[in-house]
């Protein structure tokens, strides 16, 4: 999850700052009503979250934020919805800090924000204001970076990552996650495996699953069974059926081919 970055707004002549300049919390002096506000549904879903938000041209926008960045729809010019804060300040102020998935360390980032928008059920709102919600300075399931703490210049994270505990050792690896974290329809495909003494709370997540995006490897089941799926045994009606099915193609000792006619949700 990379975030925004500094000097969104092009045309408001901020340069590269002086490390003696890089944070600007008070803002800058910027006309807002210039910046039509954004669509409906993009901030949020009442008319008032329109201004929560502005569409800003693509051409004062950088390669970076446009993909980063929900487009609108209604204005003459080709346009991204921008959270008011990035427009006031140019990106060079640090977000406030909250603590988000698991208390870990983390910023309050706007719902404007595709990526905050979409895990709006997961991310705690903690001490953000109405809008906003706390985004984790790294991925709980990795690690890395999500971008929230270093998405300005002026900022930085403090705490080292907090991650999952693991899971499904020798199947394949995962991470014990939070139910509450996990849409109900993939919840129900997952096992405990050694999610600890609290299995109600956590479910384990093979590696790699965690993110939304992620496709398993494309497989071959065979003349009659077809097109499959490289799951890993860690998913318990995987780890189930591994008697009648085998690795084929897949790449790794622990994945199984599962046919996508018993697999849709992977294949799709």
């Amino acid at each position: 999850m990379t975030l925004l970055l500094a000097g969104c707004i092009a045309d408001l002549s901020v340069g590269v700052p002086e490390p003696s300049e890089q944070c600007n919390p008070e803002g800058l002096d910027v006309l807002l009503d210039v910046f039509p506000t954004c669509d409906l549904g993009i901030c949020g879903d009442l008319p008032e979250h329109q201004a929560r938000g502005r569409c800003v041209d693509d051409n004062q926008l950088g390669a970076e934020q446009l993909e980063l960045l929900a487009p609108c729809a209604n204005t003459a010019a080709p346009s991204h919805c921008v959270p008011v804060e990035l427009v006031v300040t140019d990106g060079l102020t640090k977000p406030p800090v909250c603590a988000s998935i698991g208390g870990a360390e983390g910023r309050c980032m706007s719902l404007c924000v595709p990526q905050i928008h979409a895990k709006r059920d997961q991310l705690p709102q903690d001490v953000c204001e109405e809008g906003k919600l706390c985004a984790p300075c790294y991925d709980p399931f990795t690690g890395e970076s999500s971008g929230a703490c270093d998405a300005s210049v002026c900022d930085a994270p403090v705490e080292p990552p907090v991650t999952f505990p693991t899971c499904c050792e020798g199947k394949g690896g995962g991470s014990c996650a939070p139910r509450t974290l996990i849409p109900d329809d993939k919840e129900e495909k997952l096992g405990e495996d050694s999610c600890g003494a609290t299995p109600e709370d956590d479910v384990c997540v093979p590696t790699g699953f965690g993110d939304t995006s992620y496709v398993p490897p494309t497989c071959d089941a065979g003349v009659i069974l077809g097109e499959g799926r490289c799951l890993p045994t860690c998913i318990p009606l995987v780890n189930t059926i591994d008697i009648v099915l085998s690795q084929k193609n897949c790449p790794e000792a622990f994945q199984v081919c599962v046919p996508c006619s018993l697999n849709g949700d992977y294949c799709n």
